[in-house]
């Protein structure tokens, strides 16, 4: 499940639950939502149970789209930030802890 809303930091969309082949479509067509305008697009994967290759596709792809505009939010503890890491993804995304942690002065 995707929640898609407006905050202060830019557009965020929390990703609730498994992002797999079945479910990958899905996230790429919610980030290119988000990404419509100018504005950051947060994506939070604290929520996240389970994610393959082809979510990571999805991510890596959106970044290259957006670029710095894209923002991913998922905890250093998390098992999702520990596939990054195995990755090697990690220096390519702009990575944050929580949603407190991205500045609001930085331009998108």
């Amino acid at each position: 499940m995707f929640l898609l809303e407006n905050m202060p930091h830019g557009v965020h969309l929390a990703v609730c639950g498994e992002i797999d082949i079945a479910t990958a479509p899905g996230l790429k067509d919610a980030i290119a939502l988000a990404g419509d305008g100018n504005e950051r697009v947060i994506l939070s994967l604290d929520r996240c149970t389970y994610l393959d290759s082809s979510c990571l596709t999805v991510i890596y792809k959106a970044r290259k789209a957006l670029g710095d505009r894209l923002w991913i939010v998922v905890d250093p503890a998390s098992h999702v930030r520990n596939i990054f890491r195995i990755a090697g993804v990690e220096a390519y995304l702009r990575i944050v802890a929580s949603l407190a942690d991205i500045p609001l002065d930085v331009p998108a």
